[in-house]
């Protein structure tokens, strides 16, 4: 039988928060007086992913589709998957030595592939830890 992924209190505080923020963003045309508290839209949004999980493991099955292929595909520019490797690869972009005070457009061509050539290594070493379900060396503070 397989073991139950183990989901840290720290882990869900920051995903519940991410999430209510991106619902605030989208509700923000909405008067103060109507909205909800965090605690429940945290509900609202746990309850609204669990059901579009719940769907998506449903089509996936119908259409014998691998579920972690489909749970990636949101229709959303970037996906959210994808953008989520590129944030895990700023702290380690961060540590080329470049002028990060000058403008991307004073780079120099040997600056821009030197950056280019490390965020491709960093993003597809960020893709293959997040397929193997492995950890990778990335940490979670974002230097720029």
């Amino acid at each position: 039988m397989a073991q139950p992924i183990f989901i840290s209190e720290d882990w869900h505080r920051r995903v519940n928060a991410f999430a209510i923020l991106a619902a605030r963003k989208t509700l923000a045309a909405i008067p103060p007086e109507l909205r909800l508290s965090d605690e429940s839209l945290g509900k609202l949004v746990d309850a609204t992913l669990a059901a579009w999980i719940d769907l998506r493991a449903e089509q996936a099955i119908v259409n014998g589709i691998e579920f972690e292929q489909l749970e990636k595909l949101t229709g959303q520019d970037p996906e959210p998957w994808d953008a989520a490797i590129v944030a895990a690869t700023l702290p380690k972009l961060a540590e080329l030595p470049l002028d990060w005070t000058k403008p991307i457009t004073n780079w120099s061509r040997e600056e821009m592939c030197a950056f280019i050539c490390r965020a491709l290594t960093l993003a597809c070493k960020a893709q293959s830890a997040s397929q193997r379900g492995s950890k990778h060396e990335f940490s979670d503070e974002i230097p720029l």
